[in-house]
This record gives C-alpha cells, structure tokens and sequence, in this order.
C-alpha cells in the first residue's frame, strides 16, 4: 500500500511488490493500492498518513490464515531479503546477499607508518572520527 501513487512512491512500491510476489506461496496479489482502497471504511493507516517520507507498507501474505502465517514466520530471512532487492531495484543498485563471516580468522589493514608521532596520531584521529577503530603500535627500526 501506498499513500498516493506519486511518482517516488510507485518507484518503490512497485520493484517491492514484485519481488515479494515472486517468492509468494500463492503468487498473486492485488499490486500496489492505495492505502485506503484496502481497508474496511477506508481510512488511510497510520504508518502512511502520518509520515512525510516515502513510504510502502508491506503486506507479504495474510496473517489470518494459518498456512500463511505459518509462512510468514518460516521465511522472515526470505521476505527480508526480497524487500531488500526491491529496494535495491528501486535506487537502481546492485542487491549483494549478506556474506557469512568466518568466525575464526579475521584481517587486518594497515593504513600508514609514520616517523613522527604527531602524523600518526593524527592519522589515528581522522579514522577514528570516521568510526573506525584504529590504534598507534610503536615498532623499533
């Protein structure tokens, strides 16, 4: 569901809606809908009408019905990853699937070697203010 079918949200909306309806049970779906064309008395939901943003809001099956909702709880992972790809899609970029992480290795990257303390530190503190957790080692010629 949609706010309204301006132009920004249907570019979402839409990749979303497909890629969810690719890997539905049923394969159906009633496309991308305004959100008051959907519910009983026709409001418009809350998580839609009081947002400023662009929004969708998703429906990836019915909950009501037990072999859905069953569904639904069996294949979070997948209906993540399918609005991630409709994301993706929309914004025109590529979807990389998440990696495992090898649990016992890890890698290390150097960034620089300083003869003056200062530069280093300086170096240290401008990765650091960009969130990465870097560190001085002193080392003997």
């Amino acid at each position: 569901m949609v706010y309204s079918k301006e132009t920004n949200n249907i570019k979402y909306a839409e990749p979303i809606y497909n890629a969810l309806r690719a890997i539905s049970p049923k394969g159906g779906g009633y496309g991308v809908r305004l959100g008051n064309e959907m519910t009983s008395g026709h409001y418009m939901p809350a998580e839609l009408n009081n947002t400023k943003a662009i929004a969708t809001y998703i429906e990836a099956e019915f909950h009501d019905n037990s072999d859905l909702a069953k569904w639904i709880i069996n294949n979070v992972n997948l209906i993540g990853e399918a609005i991630a790809k409709g994301v993706c899609m929309a914004d025109g970029k590529q979807y990389l699937p998440e990696v495992e992480p090898k649990t016992d290795v890890f890698y290390r990257v150097q960034c620089g070697a300083f003869s003056e303390y200062q530069n280093a530190v300086k170096m240290r503190d401008e990765l650091k203010s960009k969130g990465y957790d870097a560190f001085i080692v002193e080392v003997k010629k």
